[in-house]
């Protein structure tokens, strides 16, 4: 065991090695490497230079067989079953270097590169991919460590750290779609958001199950996040579901992610078969079973959404996203049961009906029925969480945070976009706000060519764009956004002249709420890292630690 132990040790420090001298050659723009120059050109800011290393299939996926070698030499560090993330990273390995060597050369120099596309040449590009990835490879570690019989401390700390941050990639993954797509919306349902989301809601499920081995049934649950979070990677960037993310266009390539997938699978069958739980760690109690029970109902229907367009594909069909419209008419009757149990934990009903009240009266009636019964299932958890703060109680910061963005969800199923034909200085309504066009302006750079307009809406100016960018031959459109205490509005510039100009207006409402929840769910992971539950002489109901 020691020798496989450094066997690990070694390997991860290969791959970590090779991941920093790619970075290197970033850094130090070294226009003789073939993936350096289709992912970043001179110009840029360092720090958005080096993101060009994630920005295509090579060093995104060397930067993710990375991760998951080091979270191999964690686990073995850990005391847990650690054979299952090295046998993953080798077969990353393997797929990089047949098909996705990212250290290729050229025979002679380029004088610069292409640089990314120009929706990705953002700051997000910085933090959000390796924040996602850092979730979706931590999700894989407790399970493992749970399987191999790491202690109830330290396993709860590894889900602690790897949902908080998984809940930031994804949170700040869909503030970027936000801020640079513009469609009005927060999330696309986009497969990689959902299959993420099917690994989120996954690792929460074996959470509120303690995620210490105590049956065959947790040691499933403690998995399940880990087959999520590889399956989440795999079909989209094989180009398996119509993902903007998809990376892989070529045969071998999606050849060999999906061997690798499938694999992981057998792999993970056979720790759960072979697995013998042990009887030292306490049993949930049957309110955080029934939790467990309706995120796992959750989490299959996330799945069914997010990874059916696959299964068409490979059947002959086609790989078309399932849109948002379908989760809204499968999860409502699970929000209302998940409302329910928060009723049926709480002893006084007090806070938690009064939460529900207040969140109702906080949406807007357009969100429809379903909207506001979410309002009214965030209301719930929030007031709960509260009463629990006032008890002393850890674990309520996080639960709070998931009332406060079920709250916003509902808030945002209310938005509205209206495309509009303003003339120069004529005042017109649009969605309740007082929108005036005032003209355009041309500006021409060293690469690109803008189109900048000003609007007034409400009294304030904003300045949303068209650039046309010459190295990659694609315009896009730059989004102005008026931001209130709860609500954004955007505004995009279609087409038009000073005298006249086609605008895209979105509004919608209670937006901050949802990164107000994010925050909160991340923090509140976090804090419970250190939460001790030696101190605890029972089991508390759902609510009352995460």
């Amino acid at each position: 065991m020691t020798g496989s132990r450094w066997l690990q040790y070694g390997s991860s420090g290969v791959m970590v090695l090779s991941t920093a001298d790619l970075f290197w050659q970033f850094a130090d723009e070294d226009w003789s490497n073939v993936y350096v120059v289709s992912t970043t050109r001179p110009g840029l800011a360092p720090v958005v230079r080096l993101a060009g290393l994630w920005g295509g299939a090579e060093g995104s996926l060397l930067l993710f067989a990375s991760l998951v070698a080091a979270a191999a030499a964690i686990t073995a560090r850990l005391g847990g079953t650690f054979r299952p993330l090295a046998a993953l990273s080798a077969g990353y390995g393997v797929v990089v270097l047949i098909s996705a060597n990212p250290f290729e050369r050229f025979d002679a120099p380029a004088t610069g590169g292409l640089g990314l596309q120009p929706v990705l040449e953002h700051p997000a590009m910085v933090w959000h991919p390796p924040v996602l990835y850092l979730g979706l490879v931590g999700v894989m570690v407790p399970g493992l460590l749970s399987a191999g019989g790491s202690s109830h401390r330290v396993v709860r700390a590894a889900w602690g750290i790897s949902l908080a941050f998984l809940t930031a990639g994804l949170a700040t993954g869909a503030a970027w779609a936000h801020a640079e797509l513009g469609w009005g919306g927060f999330w696309a349902w986009d497969p990689i958001e959902s299959a993420g989301l099917v690994a989120w809601l996954a690792a929460a499920g074996a959470q509120h199950l303690r995620s210490a081995a105590t049956s065959r049934s947790t040691v499933a649950a403690g998995l399940a996040p880990a087959l999520a979070a590889v399956w989440a990677t795999t079909l989209t960037r094989a180009g398996l579901t119509g993902s903007v993310h998809s990376f892989a266009d070529r045969p071998g390539l999606r050849a060999g992610l999906l061997v690798v997938a499938v694999g992981w699978t057998a792999v993970l069958a056979w720790v759960w078969t072979s697995s013998t739980a042990p009887r030292s760690s306490p049993i949930p109690p049957k309110d955080r079973r029934n939790a467990a029970l309706v995120l796992a109902i959750a989490t299959t229907i996330v799945a069914l959404g997010a990874y059916e367009p696959a299964v068409e594909s490979g059947l002959g069909g086609d790989s078309v996203a399932i849109a948002g419209s379908f989760f809204a008419r499968a999860m409502w009757p699970l929000v209302l049961a998940g409302a329910g149990l928060v009723l049926a934990a709480d002893r006084t009903r007090l806070a938690p009906v009064g939460g529900a009240v207040v969140a109702i009266a906080l949406t807007p009636f357009g969100a429809g029925p379903f909207g506001l019964a979410v309002a009214a299932a965030g209301g719930a958890v929030t007031g709960s969480a509260l009463s629990l703060a006032r008890a002393g109680r850890r674990g309520w910061i996080a639960h709070a945070g998931v009332g406060v963005l079920l709250v916003g969800v509902a808030g945002t199923m209310a938005a509205t976009s209206a495309t509009v034909i303003l003339i120069k200085d004529r005042p017109t309504q649009v969605s309740g706000q007082t929108v005036t066009h005032r003209g355009l302006e041309f500006r021409q750079e060293a690469t690109t060519e803008a189109v900048i307009a000003t609007i007034e809406v409400d009294g304030q100016l904003l300045r949303p764009s068209v650039i046309a960018h010459r190295l990659r031959n694609v315009p896009t459109a730059e989004i102005a956004t008026r931001r209130s205490l709860l609500n954004q509005t955007q505004v995009v510039l279609s087409d038009g002249s000073d005298a006249q100009s086609d605008y895209r207006i979105s509004s919608t409402p209670r937006l901050n709420l949802v990164w107000l929840g994010s925050v909160l769910i991340t923090f509140g992971l976090v804090q419970n890292v250190w939460y001790r539950p030696s101190r605890i002489r029972r089991w508390p109901p759902i609510g009352r630690d995460v």
